[in-house]
């Protein structure tokens, strides 16, 4: 057995000090996500994937990867386990793998010759049923589209009460879409994303919300 430096963050409570001329609210996924995303930018990580977590301890998050190593894993701790602490409140949790990052943090910064013809991209929300994994999602994609559609990024994910049905939860993708040989138009965007959705709406029974 082997213990490896792990670097943790943790939020829960109000995401601003109370003030009379901003309501209350508590911090959110999309808070951590921000706090990982600067400890990434700051230790100069270069491209990384996000892919839904599937580990137990969180009720939803993403797995952020470098290389096909995970670097960090984030989310809203299992509810049941917030529960048997005796937590009253959501709290949210980045875990780190600390040498990995600091193996992959880098001096040098990388700069891509710009391609002739730019990347484009447009954003997503699939309302779906727990039941649907992420390699379904990946599974539509690469079946509907393999030319144009270059990189597919989870950036936010969501579970509870504002979906209106236990059994949902919310993907929020990104997709970046490039052709080599010439500039993708808005027609050729918009026909490529409208049979994007008509997939996931009719293979995985997806709510799209743009």
């Amino acid at each position: 057995y082997e213990e490896a430096p792990h670097l943790g963050l943790w939020l829960t409570g109000r995401a601003m000090p109370e003030n009379w001329a901003i309501p209350a609210k508590p911090v959110d996924f999309t808070h951590l996500a921000g706090l990982v995303n600067g400890v990434l930018a700051k230790m100069n990580i270069g491209h990384t994937t996000s892919v839904p977590t599937t580990n137990p301890l969180f009720q939803y998050g993403l797995t952020i990867s470098h290389h096909d190593q995970v670097l960090v894993e984030l989310g809203l701790v299992n509810k049941e386990l917030s529960k048997k602490m005796g937590l009253k409140q959501e709290v949210f949790y980045a875990d780190f793998v600390w040498d990995l990052l600091l193996s992959r943090t880098s001096d040098i910064i990388v700069i891509d010759p710009p391609s002739r013809y730019p990347e484009v991209r447009r954003d997503l929300s699939l309302v779906i049923d727990k039941s649907v994994q992420f390699r379904d999602v990946m599974a539509v994609i690469e079946k509907t589209e393999r030319q144009l559609i270059k990189k597919v990024d989870v950036f936010d994910v969501y579970e509870g009460e504002n979906l209106g049905d236990d059994s949902k939860k919310a993907y929020a993708l990104k997709f970046i879409l490039e052709d080599k040989n010439k500039t993708l138009t808005d027609k050729i965007i918009d026909k490529t994303m409208n049979r994007l959705m008509q997939a996931f709406e009719t293979e995985l029974g997806a709510l799209i919300r743009k």
